[in-house]
């Protein structure tokens, strides 16, 4: 009653990026439905693997050769790369042989970064960078990942709950799944 906000619109706003977060994580490293999580692009046995030249490190050539592990007919041609904060730095430091940086860094708000002439997306759900650590994607995301959503987020407003202590709580649920579809 005392709020001057509309209390349970900034609460739903809040839920939303929390679930949001939690799902992002799930979409890229989820164990499965058997643990109740989506099933995850890099922990997917379908999806194939590349391991760079020198453990720990990435080279323009790792990126492009990344690129080339996903069959051309459909993949390929839609392809972004989707890559934690750590390489994305490293790929902007990328330098062709006259000294110029081969990242394209984008200007314009709503337009992605490129490299190599397809789009680069930040996701910073990856692990630590480490060696054996999976670091990059490549490949047509929209095509090949998909989510399954059931009904959205869903609020309820428990007035009961803290009655004696003047409180009023409130539980969020959204059941997401998702899976590899065409690796």
């Amino acid at each position: 009653m005392d709020s001057a906000i509309n209390l349970e619109e900034f609460l739903a706003q809040s839920f939303r990026e929390a679930f949001k977060l939690v799902e992002s994580a799930g979409f890229l490293r989820g164990r499965g439905h058997d643990y109740e999580e989506p099933e995850g692009i890099l922990t997917s046995t379908k999806v194939p693997t590349l391991t760079t030249a020198a453990a720990g490190t990435l080279t323009p050539d790792d990126l492009i050769n990344l690129m080339y592990t996903v069959p051309s007919s459909f993949h390929r041609k839609n392809g972004v790369y989707l890559v934690n904060t750590e390489i994305e730095r490293q790929m902007r430091l990328f330098r062709d042989g006259n000294g110029g940086f081969i990242y394209a860094q984008s200007l314009q708000a709503g337009v992605p970064s490129t490299f190599n002439g397809r789009p680069v997306y930040v996701e910073d759900s990856f692990e630590t960078f480490a060696s054996g650590t999976k670091q990059a994607v490549y490949g047509d995301i929209k095509a090949g990942y998909q989510i399954a959503e059931n009904k959205g987020l869903s609020i309820i407003r428990l007035n009961e709950k803290y009655i004696e202590h003047d409180l009023i709580a409130f539980r969020a649920k959204s059941r997401v799944g998702g899976g590899v579809v065409r690796p």
